[in-house]
C-alpha cells in the first residue's frame, strides 16, 4: 500500500497533521477501538518506548558518562514511537489536538506565573 506520509511541502508538520496521519494509520490497521483495554495497551507500549529512549542515553549512574554511548538516531526513533502511542491514548480517550493545545497554553501560563511568584526558589 503506497501512502503519502509526512511533509510534502518542506514545512514542519503541525500537531493536527500528526494526529490525522496517525489516526489514519490506526484505521488502516483496524485499530478503531476506544476501549479502556486499548488505552491500557497504548499506555503500556508508551512506557516501554520511554524505557527504550532511556536506553539510548548514558543513564547508568554506576558507570562514567564517557564510557556510555548516546545513540541520537535511535533516540529520535523512540521519540517518534512515543508520539504514536501518545496519539493512540488521545484517540482512546477522545482527546483532540485542540484540547491539548488549549491545556498546554493554560499550563505554560501557570508555570510562568509560578516562576514570577518565586515558586522555583522555594524549598
Amino acid at each position: 500500500m503506497q501512502k503519502t506520509c509526512g511533509k510534502e511541502n518542506g514545512n514542519i508538520m503541525h500537531f493536527n497533521e500528526i494526529f490525522q496521519q496517525i489516526e489514519e494509520y490506526h484505521k488502516t490497521l483496524g485499530h478503531n477501538d476506544q476501549s479502556i483495554q486499548s488505552m491500557r495497551n497504548n499506555a503500556l507500549a508508551l512506557m516501554m518506548e520511554l524505557a527504550e529512549l532511556v536506553d539510548s542515553t548514558p543513564w547508568k549512574p554506576w558507570r562514567s558518562i564517557k564510557s556510555q554511548s548516546f545513540d541520537k538516531d535511535n533516540a529520535v526513533r523512540e521519540v517518534v514511537d512515543i508520539i504514536f502511542f501518545l496519539v493512540g491514548i488521545c484517540e482512546n480517550l477522545g482527546i483532540t489536538p485542540q484540547e491539548i493545545e488549549d491545556k498546554f497554553i493554560q499550563v505554560l501560563k501557570n508555570n510562568y506565573a509560578r516562576l514570577d511568584s518565586g515558586y522555583s526558589e522555594r524549598g
